[in-house]
Formats: structure tokens, C-alpha cells, sequence
């Protein structure tokens, strides 16, 4: 019997670091401490390795995704710090019988990160008769769980994307390679491939229609999303639109540019937030908001493959209804795009990805703290149809509707900034700064010529005759330093 109670004492869940040895203690510090040490080492090193390898864009793109974390960390934090206070606030019993995930008549359940173990904490003792807390200790520790867990899955997904982004994208490179491997037929291969990219495109007898344009735009988002045809003739378009020079690295530059753009794609905005906090009031007991909210990103994704295929097929009725002989390039512009812009597209992929993620790390919290016969996961074919939805949609988001938005996004009116190297910029804002200040100091000249004319009684004549046309704007003097500065310099991007 007092062995018994020995043991008892010995294992009581309720002790506190009074009564903790302080080896245990100093153990759990060491390999909590170390395994941040060995996190934030492997991030600096990574991030000096972007550094060293001129990848300014991973690199940002890197440094938002430890912000994430951070504030992550913080959310995590702060819960940890206040879940006392949490639970002293108390509302009616009866309150707490609406809007609850699981019946009231379930079992509770016990997962891998929730041992079964009897509830000492005691938190009904704090509030009067009728009233209980908010929330209780043991729940308040499982939505520290969900968080930590939310954010590695995020983690995991935004380089997953990455990769198969990247990985799709240097099959490209073939193309571009071929392109420019026999100077004397390029002429010639650039209309036999926009030839190709009009017939394949045109060449149904139904495709004036605009319901068979759409339709056939569906279904080519998941066979081959690009061809050479495609990608050479969108290449063209943007070559002679920008006039970039004739050894410009398109491919280079489009994967610049989606890693610009993914520095989008792995933040978590205040919007994101807000869809976290509706799922999680609207998962109500017999709605099935999980299964149901699995064909939201799915449905927005085929939409944004759809018009991004549309799109091409756009410019290629356009072509083959021109007058002009095959070899006419594109024209690309804003309005081919959603309301003029094509950055639009961006954010609803964002919300595509983050919503798979997050998803994904719904489920695997449910499956590691309440167990797979969990009231949340009863039934498992909505389970697994989510999960096999959520894997179809991040595949064909990374490996085929995201380089298929850098290759079509490029159709708009004006270029991105990742077309020029920092040395360039920085001579292109020279000439912006330097356009301005000529023109104040031409302003000011004027109005002091006029002040003069005007103490004489006179009015101030142009110095160019009657003839003359009004002093250029600032956009006007812009452009003109632009158009002769190349004259003493060639900048071309290489």
C-alpha cells in the first residue's frame, strides 16, 4: 500500500519545477535550445548561400518566411503566457452548448499528442455556479499544437512548390536553348512556330464560338499546359513589344520574376487569418465544412488555368484574323486579364496554396491529437476524398497553373522590374531623378523670367517663338532621358 502510494507521488502530473529535478530540467533546456541553434544556423547558412549565388529574390523570399515563423512564434507565445487568464474568464453553461464541432454525445477521443489522462486542472472551480471558462487549459494546448504544426506544413508546402515550380520550368530551357543554336534559319523557325501555336489553337471550326473557346481552354490546363509553339510565340510577343535586345534571356527572366513573385506566395496576410478564423467558426457537427471547403481552391484553380488558357487562345484568333502574314508577333496588353490586372491571379493562387496547406495541417493535427477514430474524422470518405483533392490541387498548381501564370502574365502591358540588374535600376532611376531636377530648375527659371517681364509691364514671350509647344511634363522629360540614354550606353539585360 505505501508502495503504491510512492508511485503515485512519484508520477502526479500536477508538479511543478519546485519539486522537478534539475537535471531533468536541464536536459529538456539542452535540447530545446539545441535543436533552435541547429534550425536558425541552417537558415543563416542558407540564406548566405543565396546571398553568395546572387538569388536576391530566394533570399527575400526566405527572409518573409522566417517573419511568418516569428509571428507564429509570438501567436504561440502569447497563448502559452495567457492561458490562465483565459481560462478565469467565464461564461453561461448554456452557451456552450451551440455551434460545437462534435455531438454532444460523443466520446472523447485520444491521439498520439493527448494521452488519455484524468483532467486535474480544475478550471469549473474558478467560476460561480452556472458558468464554466471560455476555454480550458487542455484546449488552449491543443491549439498551441494546431499552430506549431500549421506552420511546419506550410513551411513543407511553399518549398514543395518551389520545387516542382522550378523543376517545370528548367524543362523550358531546351526551347530556349534550341532557339538560339542556328542563327540563320531563326527567322524562319519563329514563323513555323507561331504557325504551329495558330493551328493548334484555331484550327477546330468552332472556335469563333466563345463557349468552345472556354471549353477548350478547361482541358488544356491538364495535358501538356505549354508547348514550344506556346512558349516561343509568347516569347516573340514580349521581345518586339518591350524591345529588349535580341540576346535576351526570356527564361531566365520569367523564372526571376515567379521568384519575385513567391515571396507573394509563402507570406500569410491579415486575409489569410480571416479565412482561418471563419473555418473555424463555421466547422459545426453535421455541416462537413472540412470536406465541403476542400472544393473551394480546387474550383479556383481551374478557374485561373482555365483563363490563363483562354488567354493564349485569345492572341491566337487574333493573329490568324489579322491581315498580316504569320510572322506578325503578338500584342500583349492589361486587358486580356481580369478588371486590367494580371497581378490578380497571384493572389487567388496564393490562396489556393495556403488553403491546401492548411487543410492538410488540419487533418494531421486531428490525426496526431485526437486519433483517426476521432468524432472530427468520422466520416472517412469525405476524409480521404479531402486528402487526395488537396494533393491533386498542389501538384497541378506548382507543376502547372503556376509556371503557366509566369509564362502568360507576361502578355501584360508592362514589364516587371526583375528585367534589370541592380546596376541598371539604379542607372534608370538616375535618369528619373536627374529628369526631374532639370525640369524644376527649368520651371524656375520661367517663373523668374516672369516675375522680371512683369515688373516691366510687359508679358513674358517663349524663348522658341509662337510656335512653340508647352514645357514637357515629368513623364515626358522621363521618356526622353530614357531615349537618349542608351545612345551613350547600351544596357541590355543579359
Amino acid at each position: 500500500m505505501d508502495l503504491n502510494t510512492e508511485m503515485q507521488t512519484a508520477y502526479d502530473p500536477d508538479v511543478t519545477l519546485e519539486h522537478t529535478p534539475t537535471w531533468a530540467v536541464g536536459v529538456v533546456c539542452i535540447v530545446f535550445v539545441a535543436v533552435s541553434i541547429l534550425v536558425e544556423a541552417s537558415l543563416k547558412h542558407l540564406s548566405r548561400y543565396l546571398e553568395r549565388t546572387n538569388q536576391k529574390p530566394l533570399q527575400e523570399t526566405l527572409h518573409r518566411m522566417r517573419e511568418d515563423l516569428m509571428m507564429l512564434g509570438f501567436l504561440s507565445l502569447f497563448l502559452t503566457a495567457s492561458r490562465n487568464s483565459l481560462t478565469r474568464i467565464c461564461i453561461p453553461q448554456r452557451l456552450t452548448n451551440y455551434m460545437l464541432p462534435c455531438s454532444a454525445e460523443a466520446p472523447p477521443s485520444h491521439g498520439v499528442l493527448m494521452p488519455n489522462r484524468a483532467d486535474s486542472d480544475n478550471e469549473a472551480q474558478m467560476c460561480v455556479q452556472g458558468k464554466v471558462p471560455l476555454m480550458s487549459i487542455e484546449s488552449i494546448h491543443q491549439l498551441h499544437i494546431f499552430i506549431f504544426v500549421m506552420a511546419l506544413v506550410h513551411v513543407f508546402y511553399s518549398c514543395l512548390t518551389m520545387i516542382l515550380a522550378r523543376l517545370q520550368m528548367r524543362g523550358w530551357g531546351k526551347w530556349e536553348e534550341e532557339y538560339w543554336q542556328q542563327d540563320a534559319i531563326r527567322d524562319s523557325f519563329k514563323m513555323s512556330r507561331q504557325n504551329s501555336f495558330v493551328t493548334d489553337r484555331t484550327q477546330h471550326p468552332w472556335t469563333s464560338k466563345a463557349w468552345f473557346q472556354w471549353i477548350d481552354s478547361f482541358f488544356r490546363q491538364f495535358y501538356r499546359p505549354v508547348k514550344q509553339s506556346d512558349y516561343l510565340t509568347l516569347r516573340l510577343g514580349f521581345v518586339k513589344n518591350h524591345n529588349v535586345g535580341p540576346k535576351f534571356n526570356f527564361l531566365k527572366y520569367m523564372m526571376q520574376t515567379m521568384e519575385e513573385d513567391f515571396k507573394v506566395i509563402v507570406g500569410i496576410s491579415a486575409s489569410l487569418w480571416v479565412f482561418v478564423i471563419v473555418f473555424m467558426l463555421l466547422n459545426i457537427y453535421g455541416w462537413y465544412t472540412y470536406f465541403w471547403i476542400a472544393f473551394l481552391p480546387l474550383l479556383l484553380l481551374l478557374v485561373v488555368g482555365t483563363k490563363l488558357q483562354h488567354i493564349m487562345t485569345i492572341l491566337a484568333i487574333e493573329i490568324a484574323n489579322s491581315n498580316t502574314l504569320i510572322g506578325e508577333p503578338i500584342k500583349p496588353r492589361d486587358e486580356l486579364f481580369w478588371f486590367s490586372r494580371p497581378h490578380l491571379m497571384l493572389h487567388l493562387i496564393h490562396f489556393i496554396l495556403f488553403q491546401n496547406s492548411f487543410e492538410l495541417a488540419y487533418f494531421f493535427w486531428l490525426w496526431a491529437t485526437y486519433g483517426i477514430d476521432s468524432c472530427f474524422l468520422e466520416n472517412r470518405s469525405f476524409v480521404y476524398a479531402r486528402v487526395v483533392l488537396g494533393f491533386f490541387s498542389q501538384v497541378l498548381c506548382s507543376y502547372a497553373t503556376l509556371p503557366l501564370y509566369a509564362l502568360v502574365t507576361q502578355m501584360g502591358t508592362t514589364y516587371k522590374k526583375a528585367m534589370f540588374k541592380p546596376p541598371i535600376e539604379k542607372a534608370l532611376q538616375g535618369w528619373h531623378h536627374k529628369a526631374m531636377e532639370n525640369r524644376r530648375k527649368r520651371m524656375s527659371g520661367e517663373k523668374a523670367d516672369a516675375l522680371m517681364v512683369k515688373g516691366r509691364g510687359s508679358l513674358p514671350k517663349s524663348p522658341l517663338g509662337p510656335g512653340s509647344s508647352p514645357s514637357p511634363s515629368p513623364e515626358e522629360a522621363f521618356e526622353a532621358e530614357l531615349t537618349s540614354a542608351p545612345k551613350r550606353r547600351k544596357l541590355e539585360p543579359r
